[in-house]
């Protein structure tokens, strides 16, 4: 994920888990460290997602004591998503946060992915942060 201005790299944490990780601004909130790490089951189990530096206060039930945050319903996980499509959930889940609609977001599926993918990611964020 290393274009369009992505910045995020493949590797492995400390645990021996695939993950990708890197930073994100949204609303001018910067955010030097996000991961996005593979279960050891992938794709049956779902990808955690987890926000650091700074890490988001705890203000809801969506945002756990371990700096990761809750995109999905756990029946909403499914095999087909991707690190992109998460990574995409992170964006919209951040943007909610920081426009104060926690509580009406859109959500995005899996169906959604390919759209995205053919639109180009530049594109889409320009249209998730255009007012």
């Amino acid at each position: 994920m290393e274009r369009n201005g992505v910045n995020f790299q493949l590797c492995r944490d400390e645990y021996g888990n695939l993950l990708w990780r890197g930073p994100l601004c949204i609303r001018g909130h910067y955010h030097g460290h996000v991961r996005i790490v593979y279960p050891e089951n992938f794709p049956f189990e779902q990808i955690r997602i987890y926000v650091f530096e700074p890490m988001l206060p705890r203000v809801n039930l969506h945002i756990h004591e371990d700096g990761s945050i809750c995109t999905m319903k756990p029946e909403e996980w499914s095999p087909n998503w991707t690190g992109l499509a998460m990574y995409l959930k992170t964006i919209e889940f951040l943007d909610s946060f920081y426009s104060g609609k926690m509580r009406n977001e859109v959500v995005l599926t899996p169906a959604d992915v390919g759209t995205y993918r053919s639109r180009g990611l530049l594109s889409v964020l320009r249209e998730v942060f255009t007012p």
